[in-house]
């Protein structure tokens, strides 16, 4: 809601499904429908967040950050 409500200058929210997407594969969503389980499948592809019940349920913020600052060798022989 913070993200939604907060007006800054330089940002734009763009409320969108995975399915408004032209540019994901087209077994993506039917992938993920088969390893999420259905309160996942909801929000995520649905966008029903009222599926998922109870406090931090994505990420932990600790280990978002462990995730952006671990240090990556940059290649060119992996495609991206």
């Amino acid at each position: 809601q913070k993200f939604v409500e907060q007006k800054l200058d330089d940002h734009t929210f763009i409320q969108s499904l995975p399915k408004d997407n032209p540019y994901l594969p087209e077994n993506y969503e039917s992938s993920l429908r088969k390893i999420y389980p259905p309160e996942w499948v909801q929000a995520m592809l649905e966008g029903s967040w009222d599926a998922l019940k109870g406090g931090n349920f994505l990420f932990k913020y600790t280990d978002l950050r462990k995730a952006v600052n671990r240090d990556l060798e940059v290649t060119t022989e992996a495609p991206i």
